[in-house]
């Protein structure tokens, strides 16, 4: 969706490759749910959640991805957009319960801090890449999370990593692998689909 979105509203342009690698990563991500999809859990409001959460998603990549190429310095743009989100998550947490947060804070202000500096490199990283390659192609790579997120499940809660399973994690490698490979493709940033990864 997100690649979509940015060929209709920024104007990227992919190889047909890069298309194709897209369309087979997003295939092996929902391939990781195929057994819970064949058992039925997929109801009609988890999937409308799953859409406002995807609709979110796009909406805010394509937005900071724009944000950080306008501001020609993605450890700024993350940095000032961090601030700005802790400031008014601070105000709600103080008007919902200055004690219990404060108690909260007291308890675990490493393991948040820790976090939060986690996740500032994590999406400053994606940031800086949606300066150097088209956002719709790093926003199809960040979700490849789904992969590693399906291993650890795997190795750390002995989930069962079927047949199902790898032939989803050979999708996305291959994918990635498509996209990687895809003759540069001239956008607005002048990025090159092919060179970053």
């Amino acid at each position: 969706m997100t690649t979509v979105a940015a060929a209709l509203i920024l104007g990227e342009v992919l190889r047909p490759q890069a298309w194709l690698g897209v369309v087979i990563l997003s295939l092996g991500i929902v391939g990781l749910s195929w057994n819970a999809l064949r058992a039925g859990r997929l109801t009609s409001r988890s999937l409308v959640i799953a859409a406002m959460a995807a609709l979110t998603i796009v909406a805010y990549t394509l937005a900071d991805g724009l944000g950080t190429r306008i501001a020609q310095n993605a450890a700024s743009y993350v940095l000032a957009m961090m601030a700005l989100t802790g400031v008014l998550v601070l105000a709600i947490a103080l008007a919902s319960g200055p004690s219990r947060f404060v108690s909260a804070m007291a308890a675990s202000w490493w393991q948040a801090l820790t976090v939060g500096g986690v996740s500032m490199l994590s999406y400053g990283t994606a940031l800086w890449a949606m300066t150097k390659a088209p956002i719709g192609l790093v926003g199809a790579l960040r979700e490849t999370s789904v992969l590693f997120a399906a291993v650890i499940g795997s190795v750390a809660l002995k989930e069962r990593f079927g047949l199902a399973r790898w032939l989803a994690a050979f999708a996305i490698v291959f994918g990635l692998v498509l996209i990687q490979t895809a003759p540069a493709a001239s956008t607005d940033t002048e990025a090159d689909p092919g060179c970053w990864l």
